[in-house]
């Protein structure tokens, strides 16, 4: 059985509930990363346990890959300690989802049962979004955008009325903006200016975007590596469009 848990801090008494049922967890303290990807797909488990009391986003994603892929997508998911209006979500993508508490976890793991179900596409509920409405623009707000690429309006499609865009919001430092869109190229350059990032994050919604396929490094376990050393951690993530990604961060908790 692989549980899947974002906060490995948090994490043990999930782990021991489903011991007490006579459950085998294997837990290595990590949630959606390439390697985590690999050994599933290497060493299928029998089934899957995701936690959704934190970061609901990641486990949905984490179920939508699991569903789609054709070799493990008959692997019973259980979800646990989802809020109700997270599991409604949840089910739009996952009509078979089975959910529960921790303290009924013995009598879940006895009713789940592989899927039967035809499984969505991954992010189904999101494939008639905008860019714009996916990285929530909202009208009348300022949105600041670091390093864009050639033709990134394009790319961000339509945007909401009255939105003011600042493409330089380091020539005036003091103005306000609700979002900031920062489009990183390269590991050495996002990495350098990483750390005046925390004091952004402060002050708008913090939206770091890269390529999906890149192959200079810069990958979404990396980003999420670097900007934890920064004092940020990531709250939602995104398929902004065919070519680009997002992660939304916020400061870490002290």
């Amino acid at each position: 059985m692989r549980v899947i848990h974002w906060k490995p801090a948090e994490a043990e008494p999930l782990l021991e509930a489903l011991r007490g049922t006579g459950a085998t967890p294997e837990y290595d303290g990590c949630g959606n990363t390439p390697e985590l990807d690999r050994a599933i797909r290497m060493n299928p488990p029998d089934f899957v346990v995701i936690d959704l009391s934190r970061l609901p986003s990641h486990g949905r994603m984490m179920a939508t890959w699991l569903r789609r892929t054709k070799a493990l997508r008959d692997i019973p998911l259980l979800f646990a300690n989802g809020a109700e209006d997270k599991i409604a979500k949840l089910r739009e993508t996952i009509p078979d989802a089975h959910c529960t508490i921790t303290r009924d976890l013995k009598q879940a793991l006895a009713q789940a049962h592989p899927s039967t179900t035809p499984p969505r596409p991954v992010m189904a509920e999101y494939q008639a979004r905008t860019a714009a409405q996916k990285l929530g623009l909202d009208s009348g707000g300022t949105i600041a955008v670091i390093d864009p690429p050639r033709g990134y309006l394009q790319a961000l499609g339509t945007l909401p009325d009255d939105a003011e865009i600042v493409e330089d919001p380091a020539e005036d430092p003091n103005q306000p903006c609700d979002t900031t869109l920062w489009f990183i190229h390269e590991p050495e350059a996002f990495l350098a200016a990483l750390r005046p990032m925390w004091r952004t994050a402060g002050k708008s919604k913090l939206w770091i975007l890269w390529r999906k396929g890149s192959t200079n490094g810069i990958t979404q376990n990396s980003i999420r590596e670097a900007c934890k050393e920064a004092g940020l951690v990531d709250c939602k993530i995104r398929s902004v469009n065919k070519a680009w990604s997002g992660m939304l961060f916020t400061r870490a908790e002290k």
